[in-house]
């Protein structure tokens, strides 16, 4: 194993030469194999172990037969403690998340290059079906890649039993963690019972399904690719509104229609079935996810971040006036008249300061000048003849749950006074 193992990496990771590596190892016959195979290599090597303390004596038994072999070896050792309780987050994510973050800030204290970790083909395999059990698409079938930035894995390429085969030939102390023995975990139930059947359909099985989880690999890229391409055709990005203006007819003349929806909406919390029903519904119909939100306009669907949105929605304007997202100036006056329909003039006493500037929602009503009773804002946008993109371009002005101007175009009666009273002109400059 050793001599493939060392061409290995020299072809395909030549940027381990000469470089200063930190291996992640827990004492298990995997890491503590990666290890004494980097040792025949010349970089200068640094360990980091972590002790998560979830099996007692076991775990701090493990950190003590890491150290003690680094120590008689002379290799750097770094042991963290680790509390795995994570808020919203199971044992074994909240264990991989501080794993990851301690190796970052060590590689930064201490100018290592990359952080190899020991994952071996038989984990490919295992994270493939665990993926394939769980619906993940394709995306989630490409396996263990073998670079992740400064993250590798130099041992993909090497199976499970070559790694037990070379440590009882070289003598390698290691641990067992015996949860492996297991089937408390989802991973210990396929390796046990599903890949063992899986390999014995043929004698290369197991090697051929490498080669498919490659070629799906490759598949996948490709595919990501496609897609930002198209993303770049089809999306389009307004910096005045901060959302993206999307094409319904160029949506509907991909195909297969429903592979592009998913792909393409997926990665913004929507799904494809909703957004084949958002691309024929009427205008002003949503779909809303955890971060975005999604509208169908005249012939466009706009696609903007929920928490961008809810800013907009609550911008306090001062008495002095707002200089962003618009310059609205506020002066008093002693005209009863505005000169252009970019100002309105006001009663002081009927205003509440902070004013509010804000986007336009669902049930807004305004008295609007010049006419008897009341109208919906949404009204007034379609008797306007505005397409989606303009309504969301379109701020009110407010005062408390009032609105005092659909700013630039049509004023709320209420806030008018013929009386000797204090005035205020507002001027959208």
């Amino acid at each position: 194993m050793q001599p493939k193992f060392l061409k290995h990496i020299q072809s395909e990771l030549p940027e381990l030469n000469k470089a200063s590596i930190l291996i992640a190892v827990s004492g298990g016959v995997d890491s503590m194999v990666l290890l004494h195979l980097m040792q025949q290599t010349s970089n200068k090597l640094a360990v980091a172990h972590c002790n998560f303390g979830l099996r007692g004596s076991e775990s701090d038994a493990d950190a003590q037969m890491v150290q003690d072999y680094c120590n008689s070896h002379k290799i750097t050792c770094h042991v963290g403690e680790f509390d795995t309780k994570l808020p919203k987050k199971s044992t074994q994510m909240a264990a991989r998340q501080l794993r990851y973050d301690w190796f970052k800030e060590l590689c930064k204290a201490h100018q290592y290059d990359f952080v190899l970790t020991a994952h071996h083909a038989d984990d490919v395999l295992e994270t493939f079906l665990i993926n394939l059990s769980r619906g993940t698409g394709i995306g989630g079938l490409k396996g263990i890649p073998m670079k992740s930035g400064h993250l590798l894995r130099p041992l993909l390429a090497f199976q499970k039993k070559e790694i037990l085969s070379y440590a009882s030939q070289y003598e390698i102390p290691w641990r067992e963690d015996l949860s492996n023995n297991t089937d408390d975990y989802l991973r210990n139930r396929i390796r046990h019972h599903v890949v063992p059947a899986f390999c014995d359909i043929s004698p290369d099985a197991f090697q051929q399904s490498l080669v498919s989880i490659e070629q799906t690999s490759l598949a996948v890229e490709a595919l990501e690719m496609m897609t930002q391409k198209f993303k770049e055709t089809l999306f389009t990005w307004d910096s005045k509104l901060s959302l993206f203006t999307i094409d319904v007819k160029a949506l509907e003349e991909l195909t297969p229609s429903m592979f592009w929806l998913h792909h393409l909406f997926f990665p913004f919390g929507f799904d494809a079935k909703e957004v084949a029903k958002l691309l024929k519904s009427h205008s002003g119909k949503k779909l809303i996810s955890n971060d975005c939100t999604l509208e169908k306009g005249r012939g466009v669907l706009l696609l903007h971040t929920s928490k961008m949105q809810l800013t907009l929605d609550s911008i306090k304007v001062p008495e002095q006036g707002i200089s962003n997202p618009l310059e609205i100036q506020i002066k008093t006056t002693t005209e009863s008249l505005p000169e252009s329909k970019d100002e309105i003039i006001i009663d002081a006493d009927k205003v509440k300061f902070p004013m509010t500037l804000r986007k336009w929602q669902s049930g807004d009503l305004f008295y609007p000048i010049g006419m008897n009773g009341r109208k919906k804002v949404s009204k007034f946008f379609k008797d306007q003849k505005w397409n989606s993109k303009e309504k969301m371009a379109q701020w009110l002005l407010c005062s408390g749950d009032d609105i005092i101007w659909i700013v630039g175009q049509r004023a709320d009666r209420r806030f008018f006074t013929k009386n000797n009273t204090p005035k205020l002109k507002l001027t959208l400059l």
